[in-house]
């Protein structure tokens, strides 16, 4: 008769739950302080969002946030920005040295 020590499998579930309840934690954690933010930059600053006329720009607003040390990657969004326009697209290219705003914060509104 073999003797079979239940020890590997009780220490990988054990090691799967403290995973799972690590990351949990992790997630509201990140999830409370991304609403936090949002709502302090909601109260601060409300601009209107500008109205665009859908017969010149039928795809709407595109906004191109760069950062080049190069010149590179501000060479390729103003390329995009003349592609945007001829397709249809209120393009506004920024780069990101010369914002104070909270980039992560404005795309994940422009997802929502």
């Amino acid at each position: 008769m073999e003797v079979t020590s239940d020890f590997p499998m009780i220490a990988l579930i054990g090691a799967g739950c403290a995973t799972l309840l690590l990351g949990s934690g992790l997630t509201f954690v990140m999830m409370k302080k991304q609403k936090e933010q949002s709502t302090a930059s909601d109260q601060v600053e409300e601009v209107p969002e500008e109205t665009l006329d859908k017969t010149v720009f039928p795809g709407g607003h595109l906004t191109i946030y760069y950062g080049s040390q190069t010149g590179t990657a501000e060479s390729f969004a103003q390329d995009l920005e003349r592609e945007g326009e001829d397709h249809g697209f209120k393009v506004h290219v920024t780069d990101l040295e010369e914002t104070d705003q909270d980039v992560t914060g404005e795309i994940l509104k422009e997802q929502m």
